[in-house]
């Protein structure tokens, strides 16, 4: 669990905004409404946490999330 919190913590705030918008499960066009950016950063900055969280896929990714007890204005 410490080795999932310091790879949560290597994320900016942004990713942090976007995971805790993943971990819900939203589409990824909820994420840009939400975030006020394009389909594409979003994509890119899913990329990111993935690549930086060490996870399989998305879905991996939002158990991740879930674990750390991430949820949407709480991250």
């Amino acid at each position: 669990m410490a080795e999932l919190r310091e790879r949560f913590n290597s994320l900016t705030s942004r990713e942090r905004e976007v995971l805790s918008l993943v971990v819900t499960g939203r589409p990824k066009q909820t994420d840009c409404s939400a975030t006020r950016v394009s389909e594409m950063t979003v994509k890119v900055h899913r990329s990111q946490i993935t690549r930086k969280m060490r996870s399989k896929s998305l879905v991996d990714l939002g158990a991740n999330g879930d674990k750390l007890g991430i949820s949407i204005g709480r991250s």
